[in-house]
């Protein structure tokens, strides 16, 4: 009888003392995961202790121009109209800026064309821009969610208002690797896309029965560098980025017809993209391949807009 009851006794007591470090551990590890929520993943603890001066204010900088999504730093004006789909614009807004302003700048593309709307937008030559733009939308990769065949339909429907169209995309999803996969790292060697360029050819070439004049804004050499990598230093971009951008303009231009009935821009003619990262404490990128919100505002105010300001 007396062994049965110590034998219940220390099986309550296993169980307690198993309770007791579970409860524990439990406690200790909420303890480190509310630390390393208030620290933001420890981060604040690395600036404090670990950064050196210099590392932190690089930080601080580069962190910024990676503040919100794209969407989030959209330029907002009356007649700067941004949408994803042309079927989700105000056709009364439209109308009203037409009256106002005459015939729009519409501005078609992926991600990289939301960066060149901001740019014509903040730069306060452009009054009345319409934005039909998403990220991954391109003509050779476009879906039923993209909005290229709408664009179409709607110009048909509206052929008062004779456009300018400015087509851009990001020419990483011109060129793949020897896998075939688009947006390539450029440490190997990447091949030229014809047959994509060529799709974005035939649909440019569609779009210029219904607008007074379309342009492709060709593509701007990208960063693609993580700079938080390395803080010590920011590098800057890399020459075989240049190299590549420049041999991707050129097959490009090498294979538009003769009697294209659109014209094409190279982006060096409104801006060339700097080597140099950092312009006046503004960090030029971010998302490894979109200026920053300050770089656009770097452009808008040096770049040189006549090319696309003429012929209205």
């Amino acid at each position: 009888m007396l062994k049965s009851l110590l034998e219940k006794k220390e099986k309550l007591m296993s169980r307690k003392l198993i309770f007791g470090f579970s409860l524990a551990g439990i406690v200790i590890f909420c303890l480190i995961g509310l630390s390393i929520y208030l620290t933001n993943g420890l981060k604040n603890l690395k600036l404090e202790y670990e950064f050196s001066d210099l590392e932190r204010q690089n930080y601080s900088m580069i962190s910024e121009s990676a503040e919100g999504d794209i969407y989030a730093h959209m330029f907002s004006k009356e007649c700067i109209i941004l949408s994803r789909d042309i079927g989700q614009v105000d056709v009364k807004k439209v109308e009203d800026c037409f009256s106002q302003y005459g015939p729009p700048y519409v501005v078609l593309g992926d991600s990289h064309a939301m960066n060149v709307q901001n740019i014509l937008a903040k730069s306060n030559l452009f009054e009345f821009i319409i934005g039909i733009s998403q990220p991954g939308c391109r003509p050779h990769t476009a879906s039923s969610r993209c909005q290229y065949e709408s664009l179409i339909k709607f110009l048909k429907s509206n052929q008062y208002l004779q456009p300018k169209i400015i087509f851009h995309q990001s020419g990483s999803y011109l060129v793949k690797d020897k896998f075939g996969r688009w947006s390539p790292t450029f440490e190997s060697q990447v091949f030229y896309d014809s047959a994509s360029v060529s799709s974005v050819i035939k649909y440019l070439d569609r779009l210029t029965e219904f607008g007074s004049d379309v342009i492709w804004l060709g593509p701007f050499t990208e960063y693609r560098i993580n700079p938080l990598k390395r803080l010590d230093r920011i590098s800057e971009v890399p020459s075989i980025n240049f190299e590549i951008f420049d041999n991707l303009e050129q097959e490009i231009v090498n294979q538009l017809p003769e009697n294209s009935l659109f014209h094409y821009v190279s982006f060096d003619v409104i801006f060339q993209v700097p080597t140099n990262p950092v312009i006046e404490d503004c960090f030029f990128w971010r998302a490894l391949d979109h200026f920053s919100p300050c770089g656009e505002d770097v452009i808008a105010t040096r770049g040189d807009f006549s090319v696309l300001l003429e012929d209205r």
